[in-house]
Order: structure tokens, then C-alpha cells, then sequence
């Protein structure tokens, strides 16, 4: 995993990672975050969904945009269904994996299900809004590396 150094104070953390699309209780179908990986992971072969590489960028008013490169293999099917509309659909909402959480400090984070918008120049940037988890809900363990 790489982290590009910042300072937070100034107010945004960035993270290169892997990201999943699609609904984690739909196995990856669907609209929304799926997984979050640390960069560069190996995924097993018997994984049929899509990662795509991408940058974080999480700002102290806890707001995050999420970078995609248009330069990757994306098929644009699968542009078209999560971004075909003004704004990108998270149909459940997404837990960030510990890995991620532990980066970003200041407890467990995770983004609410609505629609985000976006924009496409260069490159794909998605700005999501995130909120902190309560204390007292409890996350299954199998969900704390990837998320979901």
C-alpha cells in the first residue's frame, strides 16, 4: 500500500488503493462500492469482479473524492452502468475496510447509500461524503480488511 505523505492539519490524506463497484451484499453486482483494497493486492483468480485502480483523497470536513484513471481497461459497459446518469448510485451503504480506517484515524468511517456526484476530465473523480460508525454497531470480522 503507498500513502503520498500530507500533513493533515492542512486538511486531506491521500491513498492509493483498489477499488470494487458494485453491491457487497449483491456479490459486486450492482451500484456502489463494493471493496476497498490497499494498492497493488493481490486478487485471487476465482474473484470475478472488476478492481480498478484509484486515489483517495479524504478532507478533515469528511468528505472524500475518489480518483479513478481513465487510461485503465475499463469496459465501458461498466462505465456506462455506474456512471451513465449526473451522479454515481450507492445503492447500500459501504463500510471502509480497518486497513483504510486505521490511515484515515479518528475511528471507523463508512458512505452512507445515495448518489454521489461526479465528473469526468481526464479522469473519473467520484466525491462521497462519509460518516463515523457508532460505537456500539457491531461489523461482522470477515468485512474489516475489504470493507462492506
Amino acid at each position: 500500500m503507498k500513502i503520498v505523505p500530507s500533513n493533515f492539519t492542512l486538511g486531506e490524506i491521500k491513498i492509493d488503493l483498489q477499488v470494487v463497484f458494485g453491491s457487497p451484499s449483491r456479490g459486486c453486482a450492482g451500484s456502489g462500492v463494493c471493496k476497498m483494497l490497499p494498492h497493488k493486492t493481490t486478487i485471487p483468480d476465482t474473484w470475478s469482479c472488476r478492481v480498478w485502480q484509484g486515489r483517495l483523497h479524504f478532507f478533515a470536513n469528511d468528505e472524500m473524492k475518489l480518483n479513478l484513471s481513465l487510461n485503465q481497461q475499463l469496459a465501458y459497459s461498466f462505465l456506462k452502468e455506474w456512471f451513465s446518469m449526473e451522479t454515481f448510485l450507492v445503492e447500500e451503504e459501504f463500510q471502509l475496510p480497518l486497513w483504510l480506517s486505521s490511515h484515515l484515524g479518528r475511528g471507523r468511517w463508512f458512505i452512507p447509500a445515495g448518489c454521489y456526484p461526479f465528473e469526468s476530465q481526464g479522469s473519473l473523480t467520484v466525491e462521497l461524503k462519509v460518516e463515523k460508525v457508532e460505537k456500539s454497531r457491531k461489523v461482522l470480522r470477515e468485512h474489516y480488511l475489504y470493507g462492506a
